[in-house]
């Protein structure tokens, strides 16, 4: 199989955003709005810290599997410094950030994707690992 023809295997996996499959309550949504509103604040530190550290995106999606079975792409504020041939050792050599493992110790790397419930593209068990 080809990427090309497994990555689009993997996006029409993914759910589509207010389908019946998505399983995603009116309740579950007002409480991920609440809690964007809350977290905003903290939202906005975190965003100036990920991009004053290191140049690249602010938030990343990757693939990750509900509890129901589906695969989601939650959104997530990046945590690794981007693939930089000149850096990379080869042995696996420290490429998250100092931001990053801060926000992986305190578990908050995917407070973004609140953003993704409320919108109802993603369930809030979606986020909880298992």
């Amino acid at each position: 199989m080809t990427y090309a023809a497994a990555t689009s295997e993997m996006h029409s996996m993914v759910g589509r955003s207010g389908d019946a499959s998505s399983g995603v309550g009116g309740l579950e949504r007002v409480a991920a709005l609440l809690g964007l509103v809350l977290f905003l604040p903290l939202m906005l530190v975190i965003a100036g810290c990920v991009l004053a550290g290191t140049p690249g995106p602010l938030f990343v999606r990757t693939y990750r599997a509900s509890p129901g079975g589906r695969l989601v792409r939650p959104l997530a504020f990046r945590t690794h410094r981007l693939f930089d041939p000149q850096v990379f050792d080869g042995r696996g050599g420290e490429t998250s950030t100092f931001t990053g493992r801060l926000l992986i110790s305190f578990g908050i790397v995917r407070l973004p994707a609140l953003a993704d419930v409320a919108a109802g593209r993603i369930p809030l068990s979606a986020l909880v690992d298992a």
